[in-house]
């Protein structure tokens, strides 16, 4: 059993309109993932959600409509699982409710689910139009006030009306008919026409067509006026209006969306498929006479778009799929709201080096390309921020009631009480004109030391001050201080007494006191040690080491009473660790954490104390298992930070920056985050060589119009930066399909040849190169030319698998050549290859077949095959013997392989078997296994074993349950319950039948929707599960709900 959880959902709009839903006002309502989000617009045209209505199906296509006699609109929603029902919004008890109970509309077919698809409203003539398919529409009548009241539905069920034409590529509505006019631009041998279809209502049949126009290719037409007609070209515009003809010149595109404006009359925005915006309007001259004006609008573009909307006469908002969604000012056409997305995901990878461990994704279309860089980290969240500049440091006495926060200038230190609401007051009589260098103590007794003195407070707060000379640097513990004088000298008081002096032949770069009796020194002639000191007694060098490099900062920490922690940090951002027991090296490594000088300070927690190693790319250094844990921090840009109290249980950070102070505080669990480098080329496919990136990109190549073709480049970039080191360019007519990691200097990377027009590419290369690290450079050592496209790769002992058509072939490389060893026919195109530990090896085709084979004597042997009944996209081993599938129409599929004898093999047994299937609404695009461990998981119960990335951007993980299998699918059940609440019990009763499972794969998602619910809401699901034993009752409902928002 398995559960599938979302970590980054996916931001893209499928659909929008505006719509008087609940109030007399617009609103705009937003299609995203499986949600109706519907928002107000705000006096200051901000976007505020008054309403999410979850939906069990992803939606094909949403519309609004308004019933005779009522005020407000209601929704027409039509689902991909083929039905459709109506929403409307019940102002008594403030909720959403079903007017029309979900129907399925027509019967689902393989080969017509991906058919363009149309819902139309004429709202004049009260009429819902629907495809059913390619030939045949469901006209649906919005019932009068009288017959609403009679049959309980605002619409009827419809009737169907079948067009003598077929391959329709758009349709439209006329407007202000004398009765319904459907106009159909469609085939017409090798060229297109269009012709309006009048519908008798009366006998629910087409009138005679009646052609407007042959020859033409036109891409989009849409109504204009009272029954005029705008047929947008690929080259110029047509418009049919007032009885007349009026053709204007447009850029060579193809449009794709359109928009007509409200409050404007016979005022238009379109859109093309490469992003851009234009305008068409028309204005009348004098009696019929009348202009038709075409400009393009100065608005970024914008790719992938699924729709715009006109809100009022001055807000557009543009959805996308592969883009950020936006709501614009039409005055000045500025951005007013952004809602940022990745766009489709292209690649994951694990990786592993001395910063962390996280995941290199690759994602985004033409003008939102991007590479990310996924860790888990501790995040902070913002309480508060006091802007200043000039500051240096930052310290916090502890002290009752309110702790005291002591602010550093170059010349000065002022001193504040942190009071609650973090509000400051300041202490003008702890203030000086002096620098702090170090700070230690509590409120009733303390010692500072400054650039000029030593200064003991005790519980007057009035200090003694103890005047020295070229202190250089300075650290206290309790009522210890260890100054440097001169950078040579060391002397070390106990409150005001001097108790040792000792002078070093080196100057101190850095010091920090651990203890009464131990400080920790760095020395400019790169050397650190641990002097330990006792009052009356010799002091000593307790651990001496030579390092590599100047040491900036130093710390130690005592694990327990026998063991250290002994932290270096050089100026570039390496961080040496040593773990000591009893002053003997155990154990010691080097990790780079960013490029900037690492400072250290103490994080004092209820389970002991983490230190913060704080710099461009901040982490916290734990004891792990008798090892060094390094957990990434995703904080604010700080230079200085240190620990203060909040209240019991919550951990808060004060952190210092060239703006000023904030006020942070620590959540304790790991949460996924991102570094994003945007780029101007697309990245495809990724594979690392040491600390250097090799990608597949794509880029937007002009020819000379708005179009654009398609171009491959390999790139070579740096891991840390996404800097762009070297790029090879391939000719037009290759695209670069796949990229293979052989080994840590050997690359094969496939390429497919294809001409202008061709629905398929001609033939495939293997291209052999050699990474040579001291030029940075690759080099091409060897090609291979196959009869057909390559579509995938994949490791194999010391050669690779590929594939090509209908072939699977077995490729060594024998002294810098590929050698083509077997290769086998499936019978169909291969869309996907997996290889698993046990070298099976898994076929995956366009048809749906799933084909085991196995290389014998270097011979392949086919030991079964499975019929999946899609297209297989993506697929992946993980687990042994267990298999996940993708497919066109977003199911993931659990596939098992029984363990495969000859004997069976010979008697025809099938061995594969279908365990589960999820639908993911979404289609996975990316899947990578988790080689990483997750110390921060449940891992008795929950297991990462993989994680995906979809074309919409989303990007989550499958667990394997390994216990509470019964709980979390009644969970997920009950929760869902409550969520389509909105439903006839009968209907969500089908709903659930058809979507069981023998062995169930939870949704997550489902789950960690709760972290928003009321507790009313909570109470209501408590009592559904009342019925299951370890879910009855609040504590153990809420325990497992936690459990998986841990995961997302």
């Amino acid at each position: 059993m398995a559960l599938c959880v979302h970590s980054f959902r996916s931001t893209t709009i499928d659909t929008a309109i505006s719509s008087q839903f609940f109030s007399s006002e617009p609103s705009l309502i937003l299609v995203q993932n499986l949600n109706i989000n519907i928002y107000r617009i705000t006096d200051k045209n901000d976007l505020d959600i008054f309403t999410t209505i979850p939906l069990w199906y992803a939606v094909r296509h949403l519309q609004t409509y308004r019933p005779p006699g009522l005020s407000r609109d209601y929704l027409f929603v039509v689902l991909q699982d083929d039905t459709y029902f109506t929403l409307y919004w019940d102002e008594d008890f403030q909720k959403v409710n079903v007017d029309h109970p979900p129907l399925r509309y027509r019967v689902s077919f393989p080969w017509c689910r991906f058919a363009k698809s149309y819902c139309l409203v004429d709202k004049r003539m009260r009429m819902i139009f629907l495809s059913i398919d390619e030939a045949f529409m469901l006209c649906i009548n919005v019932l009068s006030a009288e017959e609403r009241q009679k049959s309980g539905n605002s619409i009827d069920d419809g009737f169907p009306i079948s067009f003598p034409v077929h391959l329709i590529y758009d349709i439209c509505l006329l407007n202000y008919p004398k009765i319904p006019t459907l106009v159909v631009l469609h085939s017409e041998g090798i060229e297109s026409a269009i012709t309006a279809f009048p519908i008798d209502v009366e006998s629910k049949n087409l009138e005679n067509g009646i052609r407007l126009f042959e020859s033409v290719l036109p891409s989009k037409i849409l109504p204009f006026g009272k029954r005029g007609l705008l047929v947008l070209d690929k080259r110029s515009i047509h418009c049919f209006y007032r009885g007349g003809i009026v053709t204007i010149e447009s850029p060579p595109t193809v449009y794709n969306h359109w928009v007509s404006l409200e409050g404007y009359e016979n005022h238009f925005i379109v859109s093309d498929i490469n992003g851009n915006f234009y305008a068409i309007y028309s204005s009348i001259l004098a009696g019929k006479l009348w202009n038709l004006t075409f400009e393009k609008l100065e608005i970024s573009p914008v790719t992938c778009i699924t729709s715009l909307v006109s809100l009022n006469d001055s807000l557009l908002f543009i959805g996308s799929h592969g883009n950020c969604s936006k709501l614009i000012s039409l005055r000045d056409l500025s951005d007013i709201f952004v809602l940022p997305s990745l766009g489709p995901i292209h690649d994951i990878n694990i990786y592993s080096n001395d910063q962390s461990q996280g995941m290199l994704v690759c994602a985004g279309t033409f003008y939102n390309a991007s590479l990310l860089y996924y860790k888990h980290a501790l995040s902070m969240k913002v309480l508060g921020f006091y802007e200043c500049s000039g500051i240096v440091r930052i310290m916090v006495l502890s002290s009752h009631p309110v702790d005291k926060l002591f602010i550093v200038f170059v010349d000065e230190t002022f001193v504040f009480d942190l009071k609650e609401g973090l509000h400051l007051e300041f202490v003008p009589e702890m203030s000086i004109k002096e620098r702090t260098i170090a700070l230690s103590g509590t409120d009733n007794q303390f010692i500072q030391v400054t650039s000029r003195s030593l200064r003991i407070y005790d519980s007057t707060n009035l200090p003694k001050a103890i005047h020295l000379e070229k202190i250089t640097n300075a650290s206290c513990y309790q009522d210890y201080s260890a100054i440097v004088i001169g950078g040579l000298e060391l002397v070390i008081f106990q409150k005001d007494t001097e108790i040792s002096r000792t002078k070093f032949d080196s100057e101190i770069s850095c010091l920090e006191m651990a203890s009464e009796s131990k400080i920790a020194i760095g020395f400019w002639s790169k050397e650190v040690l641990i002097y330990s000191f006792m009052i009356n007694s010799k002091s000593g060098r307790v651990f001496k080491s030579k390092i590599s490099s100047l040491p900036r900062n130093v710390i130690l920490e005592h694990l327990d009473p026998e063991m250290s922690l002994f932290l270096v940090s050089y100026g570039d951002g390496f961080l040496v660790s040593y773990v000591l027991s009893k002053n003997d090296l155990i154990f010691t490594e080097v990790k780079k954490l960013g490029t900037t000088p690492i400072i250290f300070s103490r994080l004092s927690v209820h389970v002991g104390t983490y230190i913060i190693c704080n710099n461009d790319q901040p982490h916290m250094v734990y004891g792990f298992n008798g090892t060094l844990g390094y957990m990434p921090l995703n904080m604010p840009v700080s230079y200085d930070v240190c620990q203060f109290s909040i209240k019991l249980g919550t951990n808060g950070i004060v952190a210092v920056s060239s703006k000023g102070i904030s006020f942070l505080e620590l959540d304790s669990s790991p949460h996924l985050y991102a570094s994003k480098f945007p780029l101007s080329q697309v990245p495809l496919r990724a594979v690392m060589l040491d600390e250097i990136l090799i990608t597949i990109n794509l880029h937007p190549h002009s020819e000379g119009t708005d179009g654009f073709t398609e171009k491959y480049s390999l790139s070579l970039l740096d891991f840390f930066s996404g800097k762009q080191l070297e790029k090879y360019d391939f000719p037009l007519q290759n695209r670069c399909e796949e990229i293979l990691r052989i080994d840590k200097e050997t690359v094969i990377v496939a390429i497919n040849n294809y001409q202008p027009h061709d629905l398929f590419p001609l033939n495939g290369k293997l291209l052999l190169y050699r990474f040579i690290p001291k030029l940075t450079i690759l080099n091409c050592i060897n090609t291979f030319q196959v009869a057909a496209a390559v579509s995938c790769l994949a490791v194999y002992e010391r050669g690779f698998i590929a594939s090509f058509g209908q072939f699977v072939g077995f490729f060594d490389i024998i002294n810098g050549k590929m050698e083509l060893k077997k290769k086998f026919c499936v019978g169909n195109l291969i869309s996907q290859i997996i290889i698993d530990e046990e070298k099976n090896i898994l076929v995956g085709d366009v048809v749906g077949f799933i084909t085991v084979l196995r290389l014998e004597n270097r011979n392949f042997a086919m030991y079964t095959r499975y019929y999946l009944g899609e297209r297989v996209i993506n697929a992946l081993c993980f687990e042994k013997n267990k298999y996940i599938f993708a497919s066109d129409s977003g199911i993931l599929h659990i596939l098992r392989l029984d363990n495969i004898s000859h004997s069976e093999r010979r008697n025809g047994h099938s061995r594969l078997i279908a365990e589960s299937q999820y639908r993911l609404h979404d289609r996975v695009t990316r899947f990578c296994l988790n080689t990483m461990p997750q110390t921060f998981y449940p891992v008795k119960t929950l297991e990462s074993r993989l994680y995906f990335g979809t074309i919409k951007g989303a990007f989550g993980s499958i667990f394997s349950l390994n216990s509470n299998i019964d709980e979390f699918d009644e969970l997920a059940k009950k929760i869902r319950q409550l969520e389509l609440s909105y439903l006839p019990t009968a209907d969500f009763e089908s709903i659930e039948e058809e979507e069981s499972n023998e062995i169930p794969f939870v949704n997550g998602d489902i789950i960690t929707d709760t972290r928003n619910w009321s507790s009313t809401q909570i109470i209501r699901l408590c009592r559904l599960l009342e019925h299951v034993e370890h879910l009855n009752s609040h504590e153990k409902v809420r325990m497992l709900l936690d459990e998986v928002q841990l995961l997302s």
